[in-house]
């Protein structure tokens, strides 16, 4: 729901293919998460059915928690906490993102569900809107005044830097198809890149839209394909440089390392999974075949094979997703 106002905002705003400063994730959109899978241990109290992990909650909380009341940082708390929610929970995520939000800020809760509610008005508004607003000259004065109507004064904290923003993400697009540049040779470029468009406020932008940039630029193309020709070890290895250089401590490092090799581990399992389950629809038929799938679902994803069947039912397999090294 934010991504799809995020980029609603973008095209009316008449910046085509870029980000506006509302912290969105980057062109991979609501899909980048689609193949997490579940994480079922060490659960945080509060978190209820949701089975979020200490580690979970504290990477989702830890980027916005000092800034929590901005309205910016607020709006990027829900986007990460949305996308987190529709990778374990593809089918289901939005009746649970009010416990989501409760379970990641439970002292901050009304005030975020309360933010929440207004940005799924907006999200209305723009999908009701959108063939309209396209055939409009005045569509960005129309979005600014649906803006201050929904968020009042809080609007022009959230879309302040639009322009700059989309600006500066866009230079990064041309730094990742330099040839000859590694990964860190990037990171170089785009943090000179801030530097130049934001002068003293560099940090503070950094600072408030970490996420949001370290997202961006792990998905560029360039930077993903060497993240995927890298073993795992080297791979982990690069991911923390990355994470580093966008200013994470080493407490959120480490536990970011730990998701990374569960992730890995997760997407090897799942990838002999769908290598076996293709092998059982090629040499059996019927009720034979259909038994012997959910023995291997049970074999390889145990308490989580129903979630896994689901899925399956529905045609979607979250395993031929495409993966996203650093985020899923």
């Amino acid at each position: 729901m934010i991504i799809a106002i995020l980029l609603a905002t973008i095209v009316l705003s008449g910046i085509s293919g870029q980000l506006s400063s509302s912290f969105s994730s980057g062109p991979a959109g609501t899909l980048l998460r689609r193949a997490a899978a579940l994480l079922d241990h060490g659960s945080s109290p509060g978190a209820g059915n949701l089975n979020l992990s200490r580690e979970e909650v504290s990477l989702l909380r830890d980027p916005y928690a000092k800034r929590i009341h901005e309205p910016a940082v607020q709006l990027a708390a829900l986007e990460d906490i949305q996308r987190h929610l529709e990778g374990r929970f593809p089918w289901a995520w939005q009746g649970r993102m009010n416990a989501a939000i409760g379970a990641v800020f439970p002292e901050d809760r009304e005030e975020l569900v309360s933010m929440y509610g207004r940005l799924s008005r907006y999200d209305a508004w723009l999908k009701s809107e959108w063939a309209a607003l396209m055939g409009k000259a005045d569509r960005h004065e129309l979005l600014w005044k649906k803006r201050r109507e929904i968020f009042g004064r809080e609007a022009d904290f959230i879309w302040a830097g639009e322009l700059k923003s989309a600006g500066v993400l866009g230079n990064l697009d041309e730094i990742d198809k330099e040839k000859g540049f590694t990964i860190t040779g990037k990171l170089t470029a785009f943090e000179n890149e801030i530097r130049k468009a934001y002068g003293e406020d560099a940090d503070a932008y950094m600072e408030t839209r970490r996420q949001d940039l370290l997202e961006k630029f792990i998905t560029m193309p360039g930077v993903q394909a060497e993240l995927k020709a890298m073993d795992n070890l080297t791979r982990r290895e690069n991911l923390m440089i990355v994470r580093r250089a966008f200013g994470m401590d080493e407490e959120t490092l480490a536990r970011w390392e730990k998701l990374d090799t569960i992730r890995d581990r997760r997407w090897e399992n799942g990838m002999t999974y769908m290598e076996e389950r293709t092998r059982i629809i090629g040499a059996f038929k019927g009720d034979v075949r259909e038994q012997r799938i959910r023995d291997l679902r049970e074999r390889y994803f145990g308490v989580e094979a129903p979630v896994i069947a689901g899925e399956e039912q529905a045609g979607y397999f979250r395993f031929e997703a495409e993966r996203i090294h650093g985020l899923n």
